[in-house]
């Protein structure tokens, strides 16, 4: 597919790492190559079947002349990933970050909307405004993406964004907490790389 399209693809997923499992990216470049991007941090919010990978190096590719790293979900902010994201120098840094919903977050017709799926909206958007002063400090834009869905065990909202290397939110997917609206979306904008 990213031959056909001409497209890079990221796609992230779990692969075996002694007798836990590490959580990779595999990138998928449209001449063929494939690289890979291991997670080399665990927050101890995480299930504890995460292991990290011992080397946090990053593994850096190009899109159409811009230099892109990605930095994997609770690793955003550890100060040996970051060390290397600098060291990398990227144009653009992926987030693909995976926070997810509880069940008392979810709003059903079949039972009282709960106070935590009220305050839903106000929490996926924190996740932007928190990201916004980073991503003005360090200057370097940054995609964060989310799933949405059930994955037969936990659900995940969807909640993505844009932000450039100013501060400012260019592309935006809002968060989805009504099981029978959540759909694959697709957000289309410019994202300056520079200042």
């Amino acid at each position: 597919r990213a031959a056909a399209q001409n497209i890079t693809i990221c796609a992230g997923f779990a692969a075996a790492f002694g007798d836990k499992f590490n959580v990779v990216h595999a990138i998928v470049e449209p001449a063929g190559r494939v690289l890979f991007q291991r997670k080399a941090f665990r927050a101890s919010t995480e299930p504890t079947f995460l292991a990290p990978w011992p080397d946090p190096a990053r593994t850096p590719f190009e899109v159409e002349g811009a230099r892109v790293v990605v930095v994997i979900c609770s690793e955003m902010g550890v100060a040996p990933v970051m060390a290397e994201v600098a060291r990398c120098a990227p144009d653009l840094i992926l987030h693909p970050s995976a926070g997810c919903m509880k069940e008392i977050e979810l709003i059903r017709a079949d039972r009282p909307v709960s106070p935590e799926a009220l305050a839903f909206d106000d929490n996926c958007q924190r996740v932007v405004d928190r990201a916004v002063p980073r991503i003005r400090e360090h200057g370097i834009p940054r995609m964060g993406s989310n799933p949405v869905g059930f994955d037969g065990e936990t659900w995940w909202p969807g909640n993505s964004y844009g932000v450039d290397a100013g501060g400012t939110v260019r592309l935006r997917i809002n968060g989805e907490n009504h099981p029978e609206r959540m759909m694959g979306a697709m957000a289309v904008g410019d994202m300056p790389l520079k200042v």
